[in-house]
């Protein structure tokens, strides 16, 4: 008679789990390190009109600076993103994701004018 108590128990608990909506779940972060430079913002860089000055406003110090030759610059902006996620089914299942992936925006001067900039 206790068994049938204990196990009559643990159905109307399962029950209520299921009918509250706590039996999945989960969450999902993204990190951005670095100097992350955006879509909209790399379509407003126009070689031949927008300067170093606008650059350095907008962007920020570049992560790297290397002079081709006198007048010829290439300026690098790099960033590292990390997504985690994870997620359970209440006393079934739990896992967790880990990515992490990065990238470059290239922007080359020539004199104080953009001659090219890109994602690479």
């Amino acid at each position: 008679m206790s068994i049938g108590k204990g196990l009559f128990g643990s159905v109307i608990l399962l029950g209520l789990a299921i009918n509250t909506g706590c039996l999945v779940g989960g969450s999902s972060t993204v990190k951005r390190d670095g100097k992350y430079v955006g879509e909209d913002t790399l379509a407003q860089i126009q070689p031949g009109k927008t300067g170093k000055a606008w650059i350095l406003a907008t962007l920020g110090d570049p992560s790297e600076k290397k002079e081709l030759e006198p007048g010829h610059e290439l300026w690098k902006y790099s960033y590292k993103e990390t997504k985690e996620g994870g997620g359970y089914v209440f006393l079934i299942f739990a896992g967790s994701d880990k990515t992490v992936t990065g990238g470059n925006v290239f922007v080359e001067f020539k004199d104080d004018t953009v001659s090219k900039s890109w994602r690479g």
